[in-house]
């Protein structure tokens, strides 16, 4: 069970956002969906995010959730739609029952996948008309497009933590990459109020989790809560300002951290190797 809530979990949200991002690009496509797919089950199989590069990954994740966010809310109301909704939203995240902090993560996680369930579910059900579809966003050429659309699937999928669960996800971004005017549409409008709510549940609720999660890997650190306060304000202050930029720049930053990892995988292994 808990691998199924792995699988599902930030379909919609953290990583998911990129992955969702080029599989919207009707220049990238199913092909270029698969091979990034197949990347991710590699890279999950050889679990490349567990511990050799500590924080990056998660701290990622919260951007996308919150630039996603912020995004969603700013085309609603460019004034102060952005901020006002976040104070409610995650005001509501913060009020789950309270035990261990690996406890805590545990049920967090479940309850995200849920959301995300729930508004993939609501997307299809409302933009299954074409018409509906909004327009394409990155303003970088189709063949850096495509590349970014293989290492976006890729970190959506290798963020999964056992090669099975990042099987299902790849499946998953492959299927939604043969429709890519749902995907389109769910992260850039016209998004109805009621699928706005749902949708930005999952969003803050991603994010809640990621903290959480982020406070977990700090368990070892001389202040880990103040070094939570510091990197979330970070992750979303950087949400804030990419809430309107080109997707293609979170993008290179799911690029840059899996690059990272792969690198500090390979050197840790080498070194293991050595001592052995």
């Amino acid at each position: 069970m808990d691998s199924l809530w792995t699988a599902t979990a930030d379909l919609v949200t953290g990583s998911g956002v990129v992955a969702l991002s080029s599989a919207s690009d009707d220049d990238a496509g199913i092909a270029f969906a698969c091979a990034g797919g197949a990347l991710g089950v590699g890279l999950a199989y050889f679990e490349i995010f567990r511990r050799p590069l500590p924080f990056a990954p998660t701290f990622l994740r919260i951007v996308l959730s919150a630039a996603q966010f912020f995004s969603m809310w700013q085309d609603r109301d460019s004034d102060v739609g952005a901020g006002l909704v976040a104070i409610p939203f995650f005001f509501v995240a913060c009020c789950g029952p309270v035990g261990s902090a690996v406890e805590y993560v545990s049920r967090a996680r479940v309850l995200s996948a849920a959301f995300s369930a729930a508004a993939l579910v609501a997307a299809g059900a409302y933009y299954g008309n074409p018409a509906r579809s909004g327009p394409a966003a990155s303003a970088y050429g189709a063949d850096l497009r495509r590349f970014l659309a293989v290492t976006d699937v890729a970190f959506a999928v290798a963020s999964a933590e056992r090669w099975p669960s990042a099987a299902v996800r790849g499946a998953i971004f492959a299927l939604l990459s043969a429709f890519p005017g749902l995907p389109r549409s769910l992260l850039r409008g016209p998004t109805p109020e009621w699928l706005m709510v749902i949708y930005g549940s999952a969003l803050v609720q991603s994010a809640q989790v990621q903290a959480c999660a982020l406070r977990v890997e700090l368990a070892g650190t001389a202040d880990p809560q103040r070094s939570l306060m510091l990197l979330v304000a970070c992750a979303l202050a950087v949400g804030f300002v990419e809430r309107q930029g080109d997707p293609a720049h979170l993008s290179f930053g799911a690029l840059s951290v899996l690059g990272a990892a792969a690198l500090a995988w390979a050197v840790q292994k080498k070194w293991v190797q050595r001592d052995d």
